[in-house]
């Protein structure tokens, strides 16, 4: 009887850190909650509706406590990227990036927007502006749990790398935005995740409405609108996943970040000045990394 009592004690004493596990998940996910009522009342939705929603996740997030921060193996990506012909994006060039993504796409089951005209043609605005209206048209018009945004002179190096693999610690649908670091002009929003939830939907609109007022003030355009959000609400900062630029973003034809290797995920040729020969530099590695394309 002792040992059984002994025994006994010993399950209860070993039951208890699971209910506290519980407990504090549950704790966790309310404070959650209530950070996500407050940003959301931040950024300007605060209807009833909008509180009905506030649990808008991927549908790859649904699920226990324990895929809190994790996303399945069944999670959809789409990969949007605008490529407006002229003299920085001839047709060569825009077949090499529009080819190279395609691949990608074909070979992790993702969806491919790859947009050749401008949102307003008839406007004065500078084209960076229409990265923010495909990315949130994307968000409202296509079932899947995230958006990668690639700049036109962005494009895959390494299609052995799985990006739900590669970015698996990161992939948290409770933050705005995924971005790399800051290079020498800040964040780079060359290449950046978006989970589909409505606060980053609503995120990105916000981001969107300020192409009037910061267009022709200032050069980065995107850019300048995160950081006048991040301004504007310091909470922001909190919701921003930051990763290193070697996971997402690396420079090539630039120095102002971390240089582009053969092996890494992506490369992004940032201002890059000389036209021709980014060209044919862009060209080169292109049919370096997918030669089954170009062997006509």
């Amino acid at each position: 009887m002792a040992q059984e009592q002994q025994h006994n004690g010993h399950i209860q004493q070993c039951s208890r850190p699971r209910h506290l596990i519980r407990t504090n998940a549950l704790i966790f996910s309310g404070l959650a909650l209530l950070l996500n009522v407050y940003v959301i009342v931040t950024l300007g939705l605060s209807g009833p509706r909008d509180y009905a929603n506030l649990l808008d996740i991927p549908r790859s997030m649904i699920g226990n406590f324990n895929t809190y921060t994790e996303t399945n193996a069944d999670s959809s990506l789409a990969i949007v990227s605008a490529c407006i012909p002229g003299e920085r994006f001839p047709p060569e060039y825009i077949s090499a990036s529009h080819v190279n993504k395609r691949h990608y796409c074909h070979r992790y089951n993702a969806e491919c927007i790859l947009p050749t005209e401008r949102v307003e043609p008839k406007s004065d605005l500078h084209p960076k502006w229409d990265k923010l209206y495909h990315i949130n048209h994307t968000l409202y018009t296509k079932q899947v749990d995230w958006v990668l945004w690639m700049d036109c002179d962005a494009a895959f190096t390494n299609f052995e790398i799985n990006w739900q693999q590669h970015l698996k610690p990161h992939l948290n649908s409770y933050q705005l935005m995924i971005v790399s670091a800051d290079d020498e002009g800040g964040i780079n929003l060359g290449v950046f995740l978006v989970p589909n939830t409505r606060l980053s939907r609503k995120f990105i609109e916000n981001m969107y409405k300020m192409r009037w007022s910061l267009d022709k003030r200032f050069f980065h355009k995107d850019q300048t609108a995160l950081k006048a959000m991040m301004e504007k609400y310091p909470q922001v900062q909190n919701r921003l996943e930051i990763v290193p630029q070697k996971l997402i973003n690396t420079y090539l034809d630039n120095d102002a970040g971390e240089k582009w290797v053969s092996y890494d995920w992506i490369v992004h040729q940032v201002f890059c000045n000389d036209v021709i020969e980014c060209g044919k530099n862009f060209t080169r590695i292109m049919k370096m990394v997918t030669p089954q394309y170009y062997s006509g």
